[in-house]
């Protein structure tokens, strides 16, 4: 049964034609049934299986020889899962199966067959095949504790995988079909136990555990190699309990024997351990998963590694750290086609969100992925706003890699963040035409618009908005409403705009470039009007900026000119001399020596 969404289906619709509890005749075969199945349910697999094949060998009783010949095969199965030789399960399948040719003139406990070949597969962990059988037996003879192994190996389908289906509303009503009056304590205690099952799995945790503990009081062998503590532990594990969790789990470790089963249990621990902060013991069943297969060919180990960001700080105490983003990426390309590999996707594309860099391996697949095919995936890409001009390259680049995709996971604020890119690197006209693909109506998209706006001598609908931006934005439009104003030929609000911008913009070192021109020419201007003090002031303001870098040469020239002059010092000793070369030095010397002329 490959489609797993038809299991539900498949479920009802035989049960609800078969309602009646037909008993097996009082005969000599019941009696075997009876003694043989008690020696199944007190665990004596080896003494059952001898006493079916002594009494197959003597028995002349067709029925007799029919039900000792199935039992043997469920206590030899039952025997080899306990000795943990799986692969001999198979075996005895194959064995039983030969009832079809040995029995073919007439059978009487077709039923039996079916409800063992049931048994045989939820020994191997094959719960769907397992479903069918018990299906086929219930609908041969209906009886309440056929029922209940429908009901316990539907729910046990659903939690042999790792992400279950959602819709358990067919359970319930099976549930509902279990007349608990007529249920011997036995009965009783795997009735309540997928009571629990059911809970835990609409995620009714609290009720669960205490379904799973009275299922235990019921029946204290019940269910002993390590089911029963491995679900105490995680109907702990979802309400809360770590704890308590990780004492059940690494008690059911000690007693189960599928290795499926194991890994499961080391899946659980993992994570709860990881959580509780034991780092070291997190790692150790990290690497218990690994013994069960490498990164391509284990579910459970490619769970547990995308699982790792989402455990507080466990990332950080991982030891394969410095080969995560490797892991990773072997399962998002193993994957690329299922949601694991989405998921491994989504890792690259958040940690791109966070810090603008770009992993060679995400780019391969934004490249060839199409927005259909992660029309599942979702982000939050406000925080591309955020992007420095190195960040937004990255993000240039994944627009012109995929133009669908960058549409899809970017959208508004994407364009919006191009725009910035475009505003930056000075090339304004694309970057209004990118502003102009957003339906965005942020602060930050006024205020692209308005400097663009100021640039032209238009400054007043950067004025109009000034009031709504944030503060990096306010210092850098001071700025630009300067600018504006300067060409407009209105040089009384153009000094009244870059004093302020100058003042405020101190503990900015982004705006190195607009500091420079405003200190300078608010420099020439005072010195023009004659008011030598505050000429002096920007002069030794663009001197600081000037003196940071290597080059403008001839700049640094003019500026220590103009302070030699104004100052009028004609024993210089002031810092800037010993940046000058040094036939200025001794020019601006001999000038001051001559007093200026």
């Amino acid at each position: 049964m490959e489609n797993w969404k038809e299991l539900p289906k498949i479920v009802i619709a035989f049960l609800f034609l078969f309602t009646s509890n037909i008993l097996f005749a009082k005969s000599v075969s019941e009696e075997v049934y009876n003694k043989l199945q008690h020696q199944i349910e007190i665990k004596n697999f080896l003494g059952a299986k001898n006493l079916a094949e002594r009494i197959f060998k003597k028995t002349t009783d067709a029925k007799t020889g029919e039900i000792t010949f199935i039992l043997y095969w469920e206590a030899s199965g039952y025997l080899h899962y306990k000795r943990g030789e799986f692969n001999k399960i198979l075996e005895d399948i194959g064995g039983l199966n030969l009832y079809w040719s040995i029995f073919k003139d007439r059978r009487y406990y077709e039923d039996v067959y079916f409800e063992t070949l049931g048994k045989l597969y939820t020994l191997l962990f094959q719960y769907r095949r397992a479903v069918i059988f018990f299906i086929q037996s219930y609908r041969l003879k209906p009886s309440q504790h056929k029922l209940l192994e429908i009901i316990y190996a539907t729910e046990m389908a659903y939690y042999n995988e790792i992400r279950p289906y959602l819709d358990y509303s067919f359970v319930k009503m099976l549930l509902n079909r279990v007349k608990k009056d007529k249920l011997n304590i036995f009965e009783r205690a795997l009735y309540q136990f997928e009571v629990g099952l059911y809970n835990l799995l609409v995620g009714k945790c609290k009720i669960a555990y205490k379904n799973f503990r009275e299922s235990f009081d019921l029946d204290k062998s019940f269910l002993t190699e390590g089911q029963a503590d491995f679900f105490m532990g995680k109907a702990l594990e979802c309400s809360g309990d770590l704890k308590r969790a990780y004492f059940y789990y690494k008690k059911a470790l000690t007693l189960v024997k599928h290795p499926l089963y194991k890994k499961n249990i080391l899946y659980r621990l993992f994570i709860v351990s990881a959580k509780l902060k034991f780092y070291r013991e997190a790692n150790s069943y990290y690497l218990g998963l690994a013994q069960f297969g490498g990164i391509e060919n284990n579910p459970y180990l490619q769970e547990a590694t995308l699982l790792i960001p989402s455990l507080g700080d466990f990332k950080k105490h991982f030891y394969w750290k410095k080969s995560y983003d490797l892991l990773v990426s072997k399962i998002m390309w193993l994957n690329i086609n299922n949601e694991r590999g989405k998921r491994a996707f989504l890792y690259f594309l958040k940690r791109f969100l966070q810090n603008g860099k770009l992993h060679s391996e995400f780019l391969t697949a934004w490249k060839v992925l199409y927005p259909h095919e992660v029309k599942g995936l979702k982000v939050s890409p406000s925080g591309i706003l955020r992007f420095e001009l190195e960040q937004l390259e990255n993000l240039k680049t994944l627009w012109l890699t995929n133009k669908e995709l960058f549409k899809h996971f970017f959208g508004d604020y994407g364009y919006l963040a191009l725009g910035k890119y475009f505003f930056l690197k000075g090339n304004w006209n694309k970057a209004k035409k990118f502003l102009s693909g957003t339906r965005l109506k942020t602060p930050y998209k006024f205020f692209v618009e308005g400097v663009i706006e100021a640039y032209k001598g238009n400054p007043h609908f950067l004025e109009a908005i000034y009031p709504s931006l944030e503060k990096k934005y306010k210092v850098s439009s001071l700025f630009w409403l300067g600018w504006g104003y300067l060409i407009r030929g209105r040089w009384d609000l153009t000094s009244l705009y870059w004093e302020e911008f100058l003042h405020e913009s101190v503990s900015f070192s982004n705006l190195f470039w607009e500091k420079l021109f405003a200190s300078y020419y608010l420099a020439l201007h005072y010195e023009k009007l004659k008011l030598t003090d505050k000429a002096v002031y920007y002069y030794s303001y663009c001197w600081d900026l000037a003196k940071r870098v290597d080059n403008f040469k001839g700049l640094k020239r003019f500026i220590s000119l103009k302070l030699a002059l104004l100052k009028g010092d004609k024993n210089p000793s002031w810092e800037f001399l010993k940046l000058l070369d040094k036939d200025w030095q001794k020019f601006l010397k001999y000038l001051l020596m001559r007093g200026g002329n």
